[in-house]
């Protein structure tokens, strides 16, 4: 439900904001693409054996780390004074962490990977210097996000390959965005425009689903139970151990979140129309 609400709020702005291109003085269009680094993050735990020393390093990590583009749509209400409505579909970089143990003389590397695929909504309010050539602009404004989260793991010891992959998705993403940049006009249309953003943000899927699971190349995963392959995330649950939920439902655990905060470096072109 959250999801078509979403879906109809954006349908309705973005009919709006069409609707009035012929008869606005202040309105403007864009695209722009950048990358963003990890802010924010969590961390986990990664392990590796070396003869009879074992090492442990902290691994800080943040999914909304990664490349992004979009488009975008604004108005100056006058020189100082704006709205926009960004919209962008971030390409998350990979995040791995890699446990090297020795179990009794056999070498076994696990290895976890994890990144994610997200398109997110950006209505911001604009304050610019209105200076004619270079102008400076500050924006704040919203995040909403509507993406997944794709997993792989990997389990090696000797000549025994075990790989599973899994994707989560569902629910919304709500967060917070700040921005500093800067529009160099070329002239009175066109205008070239850098900025350093900032996302505060995280994510909790709904559900989740095993698409791959196979050992030394033979599948597994059509020979599984859909509550072995298949995940519900609610906020509680009460397991009755005398009565077990059936085999062919999705098997349910608590929600988690992921962070997606980020600082990045965008560049794009604007037209004003």
């Amino acid at each position: 439900m959250k999801t078509n609400l979403l879906k109809i709020i954006f349908l309705v702005i973005v009919t709006f904001g069409i609707s009035n291109w012929v008869y606005a003085q202040g309105l403007y269009v864009g695209l722009d693409v950048g990358y963003a680094l990890k802010m924010g993050s969590a961390s986990n735990e990664q392990r590796t054996d070396a003869g009879s020393s074992r090492t442990y390093k902290t691994i800080n990590y943040s999914l909304g780390k990664g490349f992004d583009a979009g488009l975008l749509i604004g108005y100056m209400f006058n020189k100082n004074v704006g709205a926009e409505l960004g919209a962008s579909y971030l390409i998350g970089g990979k995040t791995i962490i890699t446990d090297k143990t020795d179990d009794e003389g056999s070498i076994r590397t696990r290895e976890y990977t994890s990144k994610a695929r997200m398109l997110r909504l950006n209505p911001s309010i604009v304050v610019a210097a209105g200076f004619e050539k270079i102008d400076p602009y500050a924006k704040f404004g919203l995040l909403i996000g509507i993406g997944s989260i794709l997993r792989e793991y990997t389990n090696k010891a000797g000549n025994d390959v075990y790989i599973e992959k899994q994707k989560d998705k569902g629910g919304v993403a709500f967060g917070l965005t700040a921005a500093l940049g800067v529009d160099y006009n070329l002239n009175e249309q066109f205008a070239i425009f850098a900025e350093i953003n900032m996302e505060n943000m995280s994510y909790s899927p709904s559900k989740g689903e095993l698409t791959e699971a196979n050992q030394n190349g033979s599948d597994r995963l059509e020979a599984m139970t859909t509550s072995e392959k298949k995940f519900e995330y609610v906020n509680d649950y009460t397991y009755d151990f005398s009565n077990p939920p059936s085999s062919s439902e999705a098997s349910k655990s608590t929600k988690f979140r992921e962070p997606f905060g980020s600082i990045g470096l965008n560049i794009g072109v604007k037209v004003k129309l």
